[in-house]
C-alpha cells in the first residue's frame, strides 16, 4: 500500500459654458426733392461685450489620497464573496534577479472572515528544494494553517497584520498614502503602520465601483526568517506577492473545519486539473489492488475502519456519451451505476469556486448497512470527475467531520 503526497487585491469632471455673443448692423440713407436736400444721419453703432465664460473644474479625486482610501473601505466592507489568484516571489535583497523560491496562489472568500488559499510553492535552492503544496483556511476569523510537510493543521484564533485581509474587510490605514489616476481606476500607495517590514503596498481601484482590482506588497525581511526557503547568508529576502481579485458577489460554497487531530495531504489529479485533500492516515490502493478488486477507477483509499474513497475522471466524448449537463450526468449515475441501491438524496451545489457539484446521497443494502456519498461534476460538458465514498454506516459517522471536509476541499485547476 502505498501514500502519494502533495503537498504545498471619482473620475474629475470638467464644466465648459459657451460663450455668447450679439452685434446690430448700421445703415445710412440719403433723399433728394428738386433744390431741398435732405440728409439723415446714421445711427450710433452699438456693440454688447459678451459674458465673461466661467469654467468649474472639480479637483480630481486622487488630491486627497486618504479620502479615496475611506472611499475604497467603505465600498470594500459592502462585498462578501469573491475569487482571487496571486503570486509571490522571494529574492535576495540586495540582488533581486536572484530568485529562490516562487508561488502560485489561488483562493476565495464566501463571506467575510471566511475564506481559502491553496498555494503551490516551488522551492530553487536548499534542502527543501522542490514543489509544495498547502492550504489556509479562514473560518469565522480563525486561521487554519496546513504544514506542507505534514499534512497537519495549526489554528490561530489572533492573526498577524495583513494588510490584504484588512483591504478586503474595508479596514485598511496606510501611512502617507498617495493615489494617482490610472486607465479605468487608481492606485492607492502608502506604508502599513501595523508592520514595518512591509515596505510598500499598491493598490489598484475600479473608477467605478471602487472595488479592489489588484493588491502588491512588498516586504524586506532577516533571511533568518526563511531558514530552509533560501540558502544561507547575511542578506535580507523581499518577498513580492500581488493578487487579483475579481468576480464580487459569486456563490461560493463556505469553507469547512478540517478535521481535529487529522493530517490531510493534497491529492492532485490530471496534472492539477483537480484536487482533493485525503486524510494521511488513509492508505492509497496500488494498481494491482484496484485491478485485484475489480474496480474500475483511478484511485482509491481505504481506512482501517472500511472506509473506501475512490476517484475516476471519465472522457465523456471517449465513452459515446458526449457533451452532457451536470444534471444529465447526474441522472445517467443515478439510473445506472446506482440502479441497485437506495438514493436518499441529491443535492445540487456548489465548490469552492463557485463550480456547480452534485452529490448523491445513499445507502446499500436490504437494511442500509452501508452508506454512500457520491459528488459529480462536469466540465466543459465533457469530462466528469466523479468522487465516491462508501463505507460502513457506523465508519462513516464516526469519521462524518473527514468525509466532508474531503467533499469540501474539491479544487479545480490547482
Amino acid at each position: 500500500m502505498k501514500m502519494i503526497q502533495r503537498i504545498c487585491i471619482g473620475v474629475a469632471l470638467a464644466l465648459v459654458a459657451t460663450a455668447c455673443s450679439s452685434g446690430a448692423d448700421s445703415g445710412t440713407s440719403d433723399t433728394t426733392l428738386t433744390t431741398v436736400t435732405t440728409t439723415t444721419e446714421a445711427p450710433t453703432t452699438t456693440t454688447t461685450a459678451p459674458p465673461e465664460t466661467t469654467t468649474t473644474t472639480e479637483p480630481p479625486i486622487t488630491d486627497d489620497a486618504q479620502a479615496l482610501l475611506d472611499m475604497v473601505n467603505a465600498a470594500m466592507a459592502d462585498e462578501t464573496s469573491f475569487l482571487s489568484t496571486g503570486t509571490a516571489s522571494f529574492t535576495d535583497a540586495a540582488d533581486t534577479d536572484t530568485e529562490y523560491a516562487s508561488g502560485v496562489m489561488i483562493g476565495g472568500q464566501s463571506s467575510q472572515d471566511n475564506s481559502w488559499i491553496m498555494t503551490t510553492l516551488t522551492i530553487e535552492t536548499g534542502d527543501l528544494a522542490g514543489t509544495v503544496q498547502f492550504e489556509v483556511r479562514r473560518i469565522d476569523g480563525a486561521k487554519y494553517t496546513q504544514n506542507p510537510g505534514t499534512g497537519d493543521w495549526r489554528v490561530k484564533t489572533e492573526s498577524d497584520p495583513n494588510p490584504v485581509t484588512d483591504i478586503l474587510n474595508g479596514e485598511l490605514v496606510l501611512a502617507d498614502p498617495t493615489a494617482i489616476e490610472t486607465p479605468g481606476g487608481y492606485m492607492i500607495s502608502g506604508s502599513f503602520p501595523p508592520n514595518p517590514s512591509i515596505d510598500l503596498i499598491e493598490i489598484t481601484v475600479d473608477s467605478r465601483t471602487l472595488t479592489v482590482s489588484t493588491v502588491a506588497t512588498y516586504q524586506t525581511e532577516p533571511r533568518s526568517e526563511f531558514t530552509g526557503l533560501v540558502p544561507p547568508g547575511d542578506g535580507d529576502i523581499t518577498t513580492t506577492t500581488t493578487w487579483d481579485f475579481g468576480e464580487y458577489g459569486i456563490d461560493l460554497a463556505p469553507p469547512l473545519t478540517p478535521p481535529q487531530d487529522m493530517a490531510t495531504a493534497v491529492t492532485r489529479f490530471n496534472d492539477g486539473a483537480f484536487t482533493i485533500q485525503i486524510p494521511t492516515m488513509w492508505n492509497e490502493a496500488t494498481p494491482e489492488e484496484i485491478a485485484n478488486a475489480g474496480l474500475q477507477v483511478d484511485r482509491a483509499w481505504g481506512s482501517e475502519d472500511g472506509i473506501i474513497v475512490m476517484v475516476v475522471t471519465d472522457d465523456l466524448i471517449e465513452l459515446n456519451i458526449g457533451a452532457t449537463s451536470l444534471e444529465e450526468y447526474v441522472e445517467l449515475i443515478s439510473n445506472e451505476a446506482l440502479a441497485n441501491t437506495d438514493i436518499q438524496d441529491t443535492v445540487l451545489s456548489t465548490n469552492l469556486q463557485g463550480v456547480p457539484i452534485a452529490m448523491v446521497l445513499g445507502t446499500i443494502g436490504d437494511s442500509g448497512e452501508r452508506r454512500y456519498v457520491r459528488l459529480l461534476s462536469v466540465q466543459d460538458d465533457i469530462i466528469a470527475t466523479n468522487i465516491t465514498i462508501i463505507g460502513p454506516a457506523e465508519a462513516i459517522e464516526a469519521n462524518i467531520d473527514a468525509v466532508m471536509f474531503l467533499l469540501n476541499s474539491l479544487l479545480f485547476d490547482t
